[in-house]
C-alpha cells in the first residue's frame, strides 16, 4: 500500500495520469508536475494531488502552454537554494566553476559530465546548490533529478518528459511509460542551442548491478554537447564515469567547519577562549558538513549550552550516538536524514554486495582510524593471509560464544587470502566509508564513521568485536623480524584496540586468561621499543584484572605487580616502583617463601630501584643478599646468579668503586664464557661492561681493545642493525672520544645515530641517547653550534618522549647548558643549570643528590 501525502490539510484526490515503470508496476501520478520557475515568477493556481508521492506545485495552465520547443525554466522537488546559512567553500567551488561555467566550447562532440563525489553528509548537493544560485541565469533550464532511488529518478523523468512536451491531461488518465519518457527526455535536447544543466542528486546505488536498487545512470544521462550532467554520489566509482577531474568533497577546512558551526549555533558569548572550544568541537566531529550543522542546531536550541559552550564536548562524548542520530531538519538539510541513517544505509548496500566487506569495516572500527595498512593482517607470499595460532577456549570466556578468530569472523569460512581482503577494501572504497591516501598507502576511515561503527553495535557486538581486534594486533605484532618503521605504525592500532577494548571489560568479573596473554603480549612489544608510557596504561589493567579475578597473593598477580613496578621505574617514577616492589617482595616472602626464584627476582629488581634513586648503600646491601641466595639456591653457575652478579658490579660502579667493579665484571665474564659460551649475547654484554669500567679507570688502551672484541662479535651473532651492536658501537665511539680521536668518535657516532634511528625509531630512547653523544663529541671538538643543534633536538625530544623529570633529560638539560657557557651564553646556561638543579634536586633529594 503505497504511504499517504497529506498537504495542506486536503484529502481530496485529482485527475490521476498513470505510468508504467522498469518493474511494471502502476504509479499514479498527479497533475502538477514539478516546481517550476519561469523565469523570476512563481508558479501559482497550484494543484495539490494525492498519490505514490509527495505533492509539487506548478502553474497547470502555464505548463500546459510551453512548446517544447520554447522551454525555460528550472525543474525541482524541492528549492534550489542551499540552506540558509551555507558557508562557501572556495576551493571545491572553484574545481566545479573551473570545469562547467568557464567552459568556453559547449559544441564539442561528448556531453560534459562532473562527479562530486564523497561521504554521506559531507555537503555534496550542498554545494551544487550553491552553484546553482550563482551561475544559473547562464542556463537555458535546471533539471535536479534525485537519483536515489530507481522510483524517484523514473518518477523525475516520466514529469520532465510532460514538462517539456506538454503532455498534460486533466480529465481522465493518460499511461506514460518510463520507457518512452526517457528517451523522449534525452532526445529533447538535441539541436538546441545554449546551455542546459542536468543534476542526478544522491546516486549511490550504482556499483552492483545485481542489486535491486542498482540504477544504470548510462540509461538516464543525456548526451547531447551542451547539457551539462552534474553527478552526486557516495560511490567513489561515480568517478569512472567522467573524464573530468572528479571533485571529492571531503573533511571541511577548520576555519570553514568554524564558522558554519558559529552560524548555526548562535552562540551567545564571543573571544578566543569560545573559538577555541568551537576548534575543538569541530575537531571531534572530523570537519563533517552535516554532523557540524546538526550540532551547531542542538546548541542553538539548548540554553546552557549556547550560554556555556564548554559544556557541549563532555555531553557529546557521553551521548554521541544519542546526537548523531537526530535528523536535520528539512530548512538544513535537504533530505532531512541524520548523519547516522545516511551511512546505515550505505552499510546495508555492502551486506548484500559483500559480507566481508560489511564485517571488515565493524572490526576496523575497533583499531585506528588512520593509517589502515594491509601489514596490519600479516599475510605469506602467496597471499594466503597468516593462520592466527591456535588457542584454546577458556571457560570463563565473557566475549564470544565460540572460540572465534578474526579470519573466521572476517570471512566466514571464505579463502583467506589477499586478494578477498583487497575485495573487502575496494567495495568499502566504493562507498566512500573508507578513503585511500596514495601518499601513506594506507585506508582512513573518517573519524565519525569510525565511531559510528562501534556505537551501531550492542554491548555484547562491542565486546566480540574488540577481542578480534585485540587478536589481530597481537598477531601484527608476533612477527621475528619487523622493520622500525613498521613497529611505529602498529602503535596506533595497538593503543586503539586496547583503548576499546580494556573500558568494555573493565567492570567484567570474568576474563579469559587468553586475553589476558594477549595485552602482556602487546605490553611487551611496547616495552621493547621504548613506548614505556603506552606499556604502563596496558600493564595497570593487566595488574587490576589479575588481581580481581585470581586475588592479591596468587602468584601471577604478584608477577603482574612486579611487572607494573618496573614500568614505573622506566618512567622514573621511582618512589611509586619502590613502593610496589616492596609489597610484592614481602607478598612472595610470604606466599612463596625467601628463597623462591620470583622472591630473588623482586629483591632483585627492588635493589635495582633503588641504585636508581641513589641509594647506592641498601642497593648495594640487597644486591649482595640476592646473589648470595642466588648462589645457595640455583649455583654460582646459575644465568641468574650471573645477573646478580652483573648488577652488584653495576652499584660498584656507580659509587665509584672501580676495582671491585672489575674485579666482579671480570668474574663474571669469565663464567658466562665457561657456562654460555664465547658468542653467547649476554657474555658480550658482560664483555662490554668490563671494557666500560676500564674506561672508567682511564685505561682507555685495554678498553678500546676489549669494546672492538665486543663490537666485532656482536656484529657475528646478532648483526650489524642489532641494538646491541649499536650499543656496542656507541661505546666504542666513547672511548675514542675519551682519548681525543675526535675524527672516528664522531664518524662512528654518526654511523650508529643513523643506523639507531633507521632500526629504533627516532624517537627510542637509545636514539636519544646516541644523538647526545654525538653531541658531545662535536662540543669537544668546539663546534659549539652544530653541537647545541642536537643537544636541543635531543632535549625537545627526550621531555617528550621520556618527560621533563627524566634524568635522561636532565643529563640532556645538563649538556646543553654546558655547550652554552662554551659559547659565552652565560646567562641562559645559568638559568637551564638551575632548573636542572632543582628538578634532580626534587627527584632524588637534596641530600642524595649532593
Amino acid at each position: 500500500m503505497p504511504p499517504e501525502t497529506v498537504a495542506s490539510g486536503l484529502t481530496t484526490a485529482n485527475p490521476m495520469t498513470s505510468f508504467a515503470g522498469h518493474n511494471n508496476q502502476g504509479f499514479q501520478l498527479g497533475s502538477n508536475l514539478g516546481h517550476v520557475h519561469t523565469g523570476n515568477t512563481h508558479a501559482s493556481n497550484s494543484q495539490i494531488f494525492q498519490g505514490s508521492f509527495q505533492g509539487l506545485t506548478i502553474n497547470p495552465t502555464a505548463a500546459a502552454q510551453i512548446p517544447p520547443s520554447t522551454y525555460e525554466g528550472h525543474y525541482a522537488r524541492s528549492s534550489l537554494q542551499p540552506v540558509p546559512k551555507f558557508v562557501s567553500r572556495p576551493r571545491l567551488h572553484q574545481k566545479i566553476k573551473e570545469q562547467l561555467h568557464d567552459l568556453k566550447d559547449d559544441r564539442r562532440e561528448d556531453v560534459r559530465i562532473l562527479v562530486l563525489w564523497g561521504l554521506g553528509g559531507a555537503g555534496k548537493s550542498q554545494l551544487m546548490l550553491n552553484y546553482i544560485r550563482e551561475y544559473r541565469r547562464d542556463y537555458a533550464a535546471v533539471f535536479w533529478i534525485e537519483a536515489g532511488s530507481k522510483e524517484s529518478i523514473e518518477r523525475d523523468y516520466v514529469q520532465i518528459y510532460q514538462l517539456l512536451y506538454g503532455r498534460q491531461t486533466y480529465m481522465g488518465q493518460e499511461v506514460v511509460k518510463v520507457e518512452d519518457a526517457v528517451p523522449a527526455v534525452k532526445r529533447w535536447f538535441h539541436g538546441r542551442e545554449g546551455r542546459w544543466l542536468v543534476v542526478l542528486d544522491s546516486a549511490d546505488t550504482i556499483d552492483n548491478d545485481r542489486d535491486k536498487s542498482y540504477i544504470d545512470l548510462g540509461y538516464f544521462m543525456p548526451d547531447t554537447p551542451g547539457v551539462h550532467v552534474v553527478i552526486t554520489s557516495r560511490s567513489s566509482t561515480a568517478k569512472e564515469i567522467t573524464t573530468l577531474d572528479a571533485v571529492e568533497v571531503a573533511d571541511m577546512e577548520p576555519s570553514e567547519a568554524v564558522e558554519l558551526f558559529q552560524r548555526y549555533a548562535k552562540l551567545t558569548e564571543e573571544g578566543p577562549d569560545v573559538i577555541k572550544e568551537v576548534d575543538g568541537i569541530v575537531r571531534e566531529l572530523g570537519y563533517l558538513a552535516l554532523a557540524i550543522t546538526l550540532a551547531g542546531s542542538y546548541v542553538s536550541v539548548t540554553a546552557r549550552l549556547s550560554s556555556d559552550i564548554r559544556r557541549y564536548l563532555p555531553e557529546y562524548q557521553q551521548r554521541r550516538k544519542e546526537l548523531l542520530r537526530r535528523p536535520a531538519k528539512r530548512h538544513i538539510h535537504q533530505y532531512g536524514e541524520s548523519v547516522l541513517s545516511t551511512w546505515e544505509a550505505s552499510f546495508e548496500a555492502i551486506e548484500n554486495h559483500n559480507p566481508a566487506a560489511a564485517r571488515l569495516l565493524s572490526l576496523l572500527a575497533f583499531v585506528n582510524f588512520e593509517d589502515i595498512f594491509l601489514g596490519l593482517f600479516d599475510r605469506d607470499r602467496a597471499g594466503v593471509l597468516a593462520s592466527a595460532p591456535t588457542r584454546v577456549a577458556e571457560p570463563s570466556e565473557a566475549m564470544t560464544s565460540s572460540n572465534e578468530t578474526w579470519q573466521l569472523f572476517l570471512f566466514s569460512g571464505q579463502q583467506r587470502t589477499v586478494y578477498e581482503l583487497e575485495s573487502a577494501f575496494e567495495t568499502l572504497q566504493s562507498y566512500s566509508l573508507i578513503q585511500w591516501k596514495p601518499d601513506q598507502k594506507s585506508y582512513a576511515i573518517h573519524k565519525l564513521v569510525h565511531a559510528w561503527g562501534q556505537d551501531r553495535l550492542e554491548a555484547d557486538g562491542q565486546r566480540q568485536l574488540s577481542s578480534l581486534a585485540l587478536e589481530l594486533m597481537t598477531d601484527a605484532i608476533a612477527k621475528d623480524q619487523m622493520d622500525p618503521s613498521h613497529q611505529l605504525r602498529l602503535v596506533p592500532h595497538v593503543m586503539a584496540s586496547f583503548d576499546m577494548f580494556s573500558p568494555l571489560h573493565e567492570s567484567l568479573d570474568e576474563l579469559a586468561t587468553g586475553r589476558l596473554g594477549m595485552i602482556d603480549e602487546m605490553e611487551g612489544f611496547l616495552a621493547r621499543i621504548g613506548r614505556w608510557s603506552e606499556a604502563y596504561k596496558m600493564q595497570v589493567f593487566h595488574f587490576r584484572k589479575t588481581e580481581k579475578m585470581l586475588g592479591k597473593e596468587h602468584p601471577s598477580t604478584l608477577t603482574s605487580m612486579n611487572s607494573l613496578a618496573l614500568m614505573l621505574s622506566r618512567q622514573s617514577r621511582y618512589e611509586e616502583a619502590e613502593e610496589m616492589l616492596r609489597q610484592a617482595l614481602a607478598l612472595r616472602e610470604t606466599v612463596l617463601g625467601k628463597e623462591h626464584p620470583d622472591t630473588l627476582t623482586s629483591m632483585n629488581n627492588l635493589a635495582s630501584v633503588l641504585s636508581s634513586q641513589r641509594k647506592y648503600h641498601e642497593a648495594e646491601e640487597m644486591h649482595r643478599q640476592a646473589l648470595a641466595l642466588r648462589e645457595t639456591v640455583l649455583g654460582k653457575e646459575h644465568p641468574s646468579t650471573l645477573t646478580s652478579m652483573n648488577n652488584l658490579a653495576s652499584v660498584f660502579s656507580r659509587q665509584g668503586k672501580y676495582d671491585e667493579t672489575e674485579e666482579m665484571h671480570g668474574q663474571a665474564l669469565a663464567l658466562k664464557e665457561r657456562v654460555l659460551g664465547k658468542e653467547h649475547p649476554s657474555t658480550l654484554t658482560s664483555m662490554s661492561n668490563l671494557a666500560s669500567v676500564l674506561s672508567s679507570q682511564g685505561k682507555y688502551d685495554e678498553a678500546e681493545e676489549m669494546h672492538r672484541q665486543a663490537l666485532a662479535l656482536t656484529e657475528t651473532v646478532l648483526g650489524k642493525k642489532h641494538p646491541s651492536t649499536l650499543r656496542s658501537m656507541n661505546n666504542l665511539a666513547s672511548v675514542l672520544s675519551s682519548q681525543r680521536k675526535y675524527h672516528e668518535a664522531e664518524e662512528m657516532h654518526r654511523q650508529a645515530l643513523a643506523l639507531t634511528e633507521r632500526v629504533l625509531g627516532k624517537e627510542h630512547p637509545d636514539t636519544l641517547t646516541s644523538m647526545n653523544n654525538l653531541a658531545e663529541v662535536l662540543s669537544r671538538q668546539g663546534k659549539y653550534e652544530k653541537a647545541e643543534e642536537m643537544h636541543r633536538q635531543a632535549l625537545a625530544l627526550k621531555e617528550r618522549v621520556l618527560g621533563k623529570k627524566h634524568p635522561d633529560t636532565l643529563t640532556s638539560m645538563n649538556n646543553l647548558a654546558s655547550v652554552l657557557s662554551s659559547q659565552g651564553k652565560y646567562d641562559e646556561a645559568e638559568e637551564m643549570h638551575r632548573q636542572a638543579l632543582a628538578l634532580k634536586e626534587r627527584l632524588f633529594g637534596t641530600d642524595e643528590w649532593q
